[in-house]
């Protein structure tokens, strides 16, 4: 009745929506509309429900120079068998004429305007396996209007890792790294060296890895990461990179990994534990008078169940009384 006001929504729709994720799927739904703003609205929500996952991984690592931005990305999407997206890869898939206005900056050692980064990235993550399997991106974005010029465009990230370091671990570890010419891979000498001994041979001295170098590239990146951080309040996690790669590499899989908070309704179910005395009683009543819940007493269940003096109450009162 659209006269009725609440409206009562009838019990076993909550559970049959909360059961099979449609507030959540509703939710995702509602957001691409939003982000993508489709010309034929009906057509997109159908392509994006014949979909095998709308729900795909889409992460930025950021960090200082040496931090392990790569590694790090490499190894996530590895594990979460999506695709990895650097800023190398993504210049050299980049349209002809922002190619060229690229290499252009590259070569009279200019900055590579915003616009240019933007639309190389966003033809990147249109394409066909980045929206079948979901992104891992390294490195980008690097200063706050790069991160607002690709919100703008509909890219977000469900999660954004910050690594960092202290600057003396970080020129020190940067005299350690090495590029294979060949493939692009950067390795560590000594964290994370090749182990064809073929592709150890052929490594050579990243650029900019000197210790004046690096202190350049610090200053510059400790000037732009704070506004860079006030694009991603809600999904920034920051992890220390000073310790060993493995666990990083761990540290970071448990943030990629945890199902993302949800704002949709749901029927909550809640178990509270904890030792004699701790309050558990005291807070189910809060909860369940805030919240409107049916608060559960275990030990209230046990003495009704052995007063009523049913079958059940013969099997437990042995038990209790012991």
């Amino acid at each position: 009745d659209a006269t009725n006001r609440p409206l009562e929504i009838p019990p076993d729709f909550t559970l049959y929506a909360d059961k099979h994720g449609l507030f959540d799927l509703n939710k995702r739904l509602l957001e691409q509309l939003i982000v993508q703003k489709p010309d034929d609205p009906i057509q997109f929500l159908i392509d994006m429900l014949t979909k095998e996952n709308d729900d795909l991984p889409s992460v930025i690592i950021l960090g200082p120079p040496a931090s392990g931005k790569y590694t790090i990305g490499k190894m996530i999407a590895s594990r979460l068998q999506c695709i990895h997206l650097t800023m190398k890869e993504i210049l050299q898939e980049a349209d002809r004429k922002d190619k060229d206005a690229a290499e252009e900056c590259v070569k009279d050692k200019k900055p590579i305007p915003t616009e240019t980064w933007v639309a190389a990235v966003k033809k990147r993550v249109e394409l066909f396996d980045c929206n079948r399997k979901g992104w891992v991106l390294s490195g980008f974005p690097q200063t706050r209007e790069q991160a607002i010029a690709l919100q703008s465009e509909g890219i977000f990230a469900k999660h954004v890792i910050l690594l960092d370091a202290p600057d003396s671990v970080l020129i020190e570890r940067a005299a350690g790294k090495r590029v294979d010419p060949i493939s692009g891979d950067i390795f560590h000498i000594n964290f994370d060296p090749p182990t064809d001994d073929e592709q150890k041979e052929r490594l050579e001295t990243v650029a900019g890895s000197s210790e004046e170098e690096m202190m350049t590239r610090l200053a510059e990146y400790r000037n732009s990461i704070f506004n860079l951080t006030l694009s991603y309040p809600k999904v920034l996690t920051e992890i220390n990179a000073d310790q060993p790669l493995a666990d990083i590499r761990d540290r970071c899989l448990e943030v990629v990994s945890a199902p993302e908070r949800s704002v949709a309704p749901r029927n909550p179910r809640i178990i509270l534990l904890g030792s004699p005395g701790s309050g558990k009683k005291t807070q189910a009543v809060l909860l369940s008078s805030k919240y409107r819940l049916v608060d559960i007493d275990c030990s209230h269940l046990v003495k009704k169940t052995i007063s009523d003096d049913g079958p059940m109450s013969r099997i437990l009162k042995p038990y209790v009384d012991k």
